[in-house]
């Protein structure tokens, strides 16, 4: 659940409660993501973070809203919703889509081959013709998506351009940026760094790392704004009891039946002595059909001599300790692992490994996997379900701590040229 405002969390960092789970948001493509974020948000929700970090004196004026890349639902709608907060105070607002690689608030609000903010810090677009209006009380705010093109591969001029120019039109600018190396831009503008703890996606563990991760691009987190575990849906109400005499009635013919039937098997046999056992059916020679009845949804995949090898499958339904390494099977094709090499071997199998990432497609984790496996790193993707969509999320790596998978991401960053991953218990892949 999330903790009320003024709580303190994970390495001491300020929590501020949205009032809703990031899995209750429909994130179905379309212009009125804001309005979707409207419905679930209260009027109050952030007041407390708005008064504390926004409204102080001498309080920036930009605001940059971070969450991992896989995380975006929660860092647009902390963004939108921060907007709502300072737009009902009498703010004018513009919130900027900054991710340019993984534009989905750009997506969801219908802003996808429009202008945008690379328009107005290139071309000289005005903020107002590149931006959709946000339809909350006087004087509104703006929306701007990436624009014209993405990846855009701005610079650190061009955003301290661009936030410049927002603010000679408008009171605050809120960023929703991913952490890692593709926010790194972000971090070149002087601004208050707030994080989006999605609670259902991270633990208190999970989120000191986030945390620190974000201090080593720039200033540290000054608060988090958190999403909650969805809550549990209500139990259906039950039926009232049927009186006693119609309750046991059923129950009792059926045992009449039964009854009947077996004194009839029981004459017969006296009739005509022991019965028969019935012939055994041949051996069946068809093969079975793997391809229809075998669930599969996890996959180990490494190449030898040019050709992709499934060398593990795991089951979902399967559960298992948090410091457990996964079972996994192996395939005589698969090359033998790199002495040393952590990242050569079974995913997960010493206890840790580093999720990397996520795809709502399996052919395209597939498709990831494989160029992983061409530079030398095993990947597994797991089938997850977030409570909004499916996702097939690719892990790497096997570590005794996440010590030992937090010090092992630069080596990841450097083979994969990423930017981001996460030290995750390898429990979860069972």
């Amino acid at each position: 659940m999330s903790q009320p405002a003024g709580r303190h969390g994970p390495l001491g960092l300020p929590l501020y409660p949205t009032g809703f789970a990031v899995a209750e948001l429909r994130l179905d493509s379309g212009p009125m993501f804001w309005e979707e974020v409207q419905r679930l948000s209260s009027g109050e929700a952030l007041a407390g973070f708005v008064t504390e970090h926004l409204e102080a004196p001498g309080a920036s004026r930009v605001c940059v809203i971070l969450a991992p890349p896989d995380a975006a639902a929660a860092r647009a709608a902390a963004s939108l919703m921060t907007a709502r907060a300072l737009s009902r105070r009498g703010h004018r607002v513009a919130v900027v889509d900054g991710d340019d690689l993984s534009p989905d608030l750009t997506r969801w609000a219908g802003r996808v081959d429009t202008e945008g903010w690379i328009d107005v810090v290139r071309y000289g677009s005005s903020p107002s013709a590149a931006a959709a209006v946000l339809p909350w009380a006087a004087p509104g705010g703006l929306l701007l998506g990436v624009g014209s093109y993405q990846p855009s591969r701005a610079t650190g001029d061009e955003v301290r351009a661009l936030v410049a120019t927002l603010l000679e039109e408008t009171d605050f600018v809120l960023v929703s940026a991913s952490t890692g190396d593709r926010g790194a831009v972000w971090a070149t503008v002087p601004s208050l760094r707030v994080l989006c703890w999605d609670q259902a996606a991270l633990d208190a563990s999970l989120c000191e790392v986030m945390i620190r991760d974000v201090g080593q691009l720039g200033d540290p987190p000054a608060a988090a704004l958190v999403f909650p575990v969805a809550r549990a849906a209500p139990e259906p109400a039950k039926e009232p009891r049927a009186p006693a005499s119609r309750r046991w009635g059923r129950p009792l013919a059926a045992l009449a039946v039964l009854a009947v039937l077996a004194g009839v098997w029981w004459v017969g046999t006296q009739r005509r002595g022991r019965p028969v056992a019935a012939p055994q059916p041949a051996a069946s020679t068809a093969q079975p059909d793997f391809g229809q009845n075998m669930q599969t949804d996890s996959l180990a995949v490494a190449v030898a001599e040019d050709s992709i090898t499934v060398v593990g499958v795991d089951s979902l339904a399967a559960t298992g300790t948090a410091d457990a390494a996964p079972a996994e099977a192996t395939s005589a094709a698969a090359p033998p692992a790199t002495a040393g090499d952590p990242f050569a071997g079974p995913v997960g199998a010493a206890g840790w490994c580093l999720h990397v990432y996520s795809f709502d497609d399996s052919l395209l984790a597939l498709e990831e996997v494989a160029v992983m496996a061409g530079k030398g790193v095993v990947g597994r993707i797991h089938a997850e379900d977030s409570g909004t969509r499916h996702l097939f999320r690719i892990y790497a790596g096997s570590f005794p701590s996440r010590a030992a998978a937090h010090a092992a991401q630069t080596d990841l960053f450097a083979r994969l040229r990423t930017d981001w991953a996460q030290p995750v218990a390898a429990d979860r892949l069972r």
